[in-house]
């Protein structure tokens, strides 16, 4: 039984897929590298593939050629998907790909592999988009703009662009204490670099804090509060990284109404 083992990046899977199709022995199994790699007599030869950014690049364009744009597309954003078994759907994916759909392949969606590569695109790119507007950005004492964040999926660098854009004066970093990397970002640039959980700046910033839920009560219309609403666009797994839990604005708003008809009677 072979395993393959890349490092988890993007090009490291697109070098695995490359030396994949170029072997005639199908793998039993593909790991990335912060995989449980099992015990040492599970009676797997482990075959570790090193990254190559060229290579990568150029099979890539391979790819597009045989498969088209939308098929490789896919394949980037499901590559940042959580789960077991990923890498290994990619490599089907991929291999269908090859000897039988061709160009087709994306719109394949009759077929197991293309349905559930689909899926896992989706998932990811909803989870970029909720998490755009679920970002909480503290200024630290250093000046830098700090943020954690908890995603369900490795898409932290799919975050890059929208804040750059928007944080084109300042530095910020938007961490993923989950995965321990982190995302920098200063003049309209921005790269992901690992940074462990327990390097996390830490200061006092429960003024920044205040400040977050007292914005989020004001400009909430007290009539058409609606928390199970509010709740199933932020779902809960999300809240430990949240200032202004749902909920938030109803309790500052019925505190700010209360004292408003004390001092008004």
């Amino acid at each position: 039984m072979i395993r393959y083992r890349y490092d988890g990046t993007y090009e490291g899977l697109l070098n695995m897929l490359e030396f994949a199709q170029k072997h005639p022995q199908k793998p039993t199994e593909i790991i990335r590298d912060l995989e449980d790699l099992g015990t040492l007599f599970d009676g797997f030869e482990t075959v570790t593939i090193l990254s190559d950014e060229a290579e990568a690049r150029g099979y890539s364009n391979e790819l597009r050629r045989k498969l088209g744009d939308m098929a490789v597309n896919n394949l980037f954003f499901a590559h940042l998907a959580e789960g077991a078994g990923v890498s290994y759907l990619l490599y089907e994916y991929i291999t269908y790909g090859l000897q039988e759909a061709g160009r087709n392949l994306s719109r394949d969606l009759s077929h197991p592999l293309v349905h559930q590569v689909q899926k896992l695109r989706i998932q990811v790119l909803r989870e970029k988009e909720r998490m755009l507007g679920m970002v909480r950005f503290s200024l630290l004492s250093s000046g830098i703009y700090y943020s954690k964040v908890s995603p369900d999926h490795r898409m932290l660098g799919l975050l890059g662009r929208h804040f750059a854009e928007r944080f084109q004066s300042n530095r910020w970093m938007i961490h993923d204490i989950r995965r321990g990397w982190a995302l920098l970002g200063q003049a309209g640039k921005y790269h992901v670099i690992p940074l462990p959980k327990e390097e996390a700046p830490i200061e006092d910033d429960e003024f920044i804090q205040n400040l977050w839920r007292q914005y989020h009560g004001h400009v909430a219309i007290l009539e058409r509060l609606n928390p199970k609403l509010q709740k199933s666009y932020m779902p809960r797994r999300y809240w430990q990284n949240l200032v202004e839990k749902p909920g938030e604005a109803m309790k500052v708003q019925e505190a700010t109404y209360l004292k408003y008809r004390k001092h008004h009677k």
